[in-house]
C-alpha cells in the first residue's frame, strides 16, 4: 500500500498473487462464505515464481507508469506493505524517493538482495509499529494482521486510509474481475472498482477512472514446475493434470522457461481528491 509521505498523493494498490491479504472465498456464484483464507508467507518458492514472472513481462512498469502520471518528480511515496518492493522499484523514475516497508523480513531481504538504489529505501515494518503510527487501526479495533488485512480490502476502509495519510489525490488501483484466476468457480472477496465507484457514487464524492488490463502470467520450468505452482496458489485444492496445463500453457520464446501461463489482469485507477474525503469525515 503505497502513499506519499508530503502533501500531495497516496497510492493505494491491490497484490494479485495474494501473499499479503486475506480472503474469503467460495465456489460457485453465491457471494464469498467462511473465514478468511490463511495469508501466505514469503517462501523461497513464492518468492522465485513472482520474480520469474516479473522478470518476463512489464506489468510493474505499466502499472507504474499509469500510477505515474499523477506523481511529480518531488514527491516521496512510503511503500507501506511493499512486498518484494517491485512496485516500489518501478515507481523510481517518477518521484524523489520511495520508501519501500514489509512486516516480511523474507520479503525485504529479497528486495534488499536485488541491489541498492540511493532514491530507495527498505525496512521491516513490525506490525506493533503499524498500530502506534496509525490511530485509525485503534479505531477500529484492528489487533491483529489478519485484521488489517481484511480492514484494507474493503471500500470504506481504503476512503478512510486515504482521508487521514493523504494531502493530495488518492490514487486506488483495485481489480476489474472477481474470480480467482488460478482456480476454477472460486470468487475473492474485497471490492472490485465497480463496487468502488458505486460507493464513491452514493456519497456524492467526484474521481476519475482509468481502466486498462495488464499481462503478469507466469513462466515454468516444466509441466511439474507448473504443477507445484498450482499447488501453492489454487484456491480450491485441485491441481490440474498433466494433460489438462498441456492444453492450457503456451510455449514461450524463452529457453530456460518454455511454458507460459497467460494472465491478463484487468485493472482500474481510481483518481480521488482527498480533501473532499476529509471534509466528508471530518467536517
Amino acid at each position: 500500500m503505497p502513499c506519499n509521505l508530503g502533501p500531495i498523493h497516496a497510492i493505494l494498490s491491490w497484490n494479485e498473487r495474494g501473499v499479503h491479504h486475506a480472503e474469503r472465498a467460495s465456489t460457485g456464484t453465491g457471494p464469498p462464505q467462511g473465514g478468511p483464507i490463511s495469508m501466505q508467507r514469503w517462501s523461497p518458492e513464492i518468492i522465485r515464481y513472482l520474480y520469474t514472472a516479473a522478470d518476463h513481462s512489464r506489468y510493474y512498469q505499466d502499472l507504474a507508469r499509469q500510477l505515474g502520471a499523477f506523481l511529480r518528480p518531488e514527491d516521496r511515496v512510503c511503500d507501506a506493505g511493499c512486498g518484494l518492493g517491485l512496485l516500489s522499484r518501478a515507481l523510481l523514475p517518477y518521484c524523489a524517493h520511495v520508501t519501500a516497508v514489509d512486516r516480511s523480513p523474507a520479503a525485504v531481504a529479497a528486495l534488499r538482495a536485488r541491489g541498492e538504489d540511493p532514491k530507495l529505501r527498505q525496512e521491516v515494518m513490525r506490525f506493533e509499529q503499524y498500530r502506534e503510527q496509525f490511530a485509525f487501526l485503534r479505531d477500529n479495533g484492528i489487533t491483529t494482521r489478519t485484521d488489517m488485512a481484511a480492514f484494507t480490502a474493503r471500500t470504506e476502509e481504503t476512503l478512510a486510509i486515504a482521508a487521514r495519510q493523504c494531502g493530495g489525490t488518492a490514487l486506488v488501483v483495485r481489480r476489474d474481475f472477481r474470480r480467482h484466476q488460478f482456480s476454477s468457480g472460486v470468487r475473492m472477496a474485497g471490492h472490485t472498482a465497480a463496487d468502488m465507484e458505486r460507493e464513491l457514487q452514493r456519497r456524492g464524492l467526484t474521481y476519475t477512472a482509468r481502466r486498462f488490463t495488464l499481462e503478469l502470467g507466469q513462466p515454468f520450468l516444466s509441466l511439474d514446475d507448473a504443477q507445484a505452482f498450482f499447488r501453492l496458489y489454487s484456491r480450491d485444492g485441485a491441481v490440474p493434470s498433466r494433460q489438462e496445463l498441456a492444453q492450457r500453457l503456451e510455449l514461450s520464446a524463452w529457453a530456460d522457461y518454455p511454458l507460459y501461463l497467460p494472465n491478463p489482469k484487468p485493472l482500474c485507477l481510481l483518481a480521488i481528491p482527498a480533501a473532499q474525503l476529509r471534509e466528508e469525515m471530518y467536517g
